[in-house]
């Protein structure tokens, strides 16, 4: 869902400002809130080519190669247009969405979740997990009042299942706070704790952390943000999205700067780059590898500050046009 927030480059000698954009997102973690496969009722025939072809997928998208998902996923969703499944079209569609929505590809996913509404709109019976992507998809896009009138359609919603019912507050909090409204965004996720015990959900969870860091940080609890920033990261990296993790740990490293906790900072930014750097995410490694070199200034602890000289050379010998040193 993921919704991905982007570092903005540290200005020379002053202290930076740090601007975290949602580029129309993970939502983070689209994947992290929504199981890859929605619901198709009752067991029915499944087109063995299409079963093989999804189920590769699925587990592809579990292992968050999107790419690779949604090749396969755009195979089955074409089987299924053959066959004329509606039930097929549906899932497939639906789990295409959701990659594109990994990949930032969110005119096309909004586009699929069309089709996969019509497509369920013919069985009669439409997932209740579809509105929730459809509200993800719109918030993605910036389209705020559209996110809005999406929730206010939604009726039932105690009735939901306790992990859409979970997504659906979240995702009340997470526009509550888009739109600067923080005793709203508060009100959702208040008591929800509670229930995510229940369910047990580290994706879930791992999102709770995030609204309520970024509340925290409103707040001035910078430190209290760091640590609910690294417990997402924890978490993220047990479900296996590991630049969600990255990202999650460029926030702590975020919160404990403000907290004037320069090492922590350092440590959280320096992993942080070493992970996307790792990852091949070179413009956001050296986004987070920016701010490592500034906040190193301020920390006494020579280890960490040579952790940040060593990545730099080693991202140095594979780029033309960085700096021959780094300025301490």
């Amino acid at each position: 869902m993921n919704i991905e927030p982007t570092y903005a480059k540290a200005s020379a000698g002053r202290r930076r400002t740090t601007h975290w954009q949602w580029q129309a997102l993970p939502i983070m973690a689209l994947a992290l809130l929504l199981s890859a496969c929605s619901s198709s009722g009752p067991v029915r025939p499944v087109d063995p080519e299409l079963y093989r072809t999804a189920k590769s997928a699925r587990t592809a998208f579990d292992l968050g190669e999107y790419e690779q998902a949604a090749r396969l996923y755009r195979r089955s969703l074409n089987r299924a247009r053959a066959m004329d499944d509606a039930v097929e079209i549906g899932n497939n569609a639906y789990n295409l969405a959701a990659c594109s929505m990994e990949l930032g590809e969110y005119a096309q996913a909004w586009e699929l979740l069309e089709e996969s509404r019509a497509a369920f709109h013919r069985t009669g019976e439409v997932p209740e997990g579809l509105s929730i992507l459809e509200i993800k998809s719109a918030l993605a896009g910036g389209n705020l009042e559209n996110a809005e009138e999406l929730m206010e359609s939604i009726s039932g919603v105690d009735s939901f299942s306790p992990e859409i019912r979970i997504q659906y507050k979240l995702l009340k909090a997470d526009l509550a706070l888009r739109l600067d409204e923080s005793d709203k965004a508060r009100l959702e996720l208040s008591g929800l704790r509670d229930e995510l015990r229940e369910v047990g959900s580290d994706a879930l969870n791992a999102e709770a952390d995030r609204l309520e860091g970024k509340l925290l940080l409103r707040g001035g609890e910078f430190m209290a943000a760091g640590v609910l920033f690294d417990h997402r990261s924890d978490l993220l990296r047990k479900t296996a999205h590991y630049r969600p993790m990255a990202i999650a740990l460029g926030r702590a490293g975020e919160a404990y700067w403000d907290g004037r906790a320069y090492c922590k900072s350092l440590d959280r930014f320096f992993r942080s780059a070493r992970s996307l750097y790792a990852q091949e995410d070179m413009a956001e490694s050296l986004n987070m590898l920016s701010f490592a070199m500034e906040v190193a200034r301020d920390c006494d602890q020579e280890s960490l500050r040579q952790n940040v000289r060593d990545l730099f050379e080693e991202i140095r010998g594979t780029m033309e046009g960085l700096p021959t040193k780094i300025n301490e």
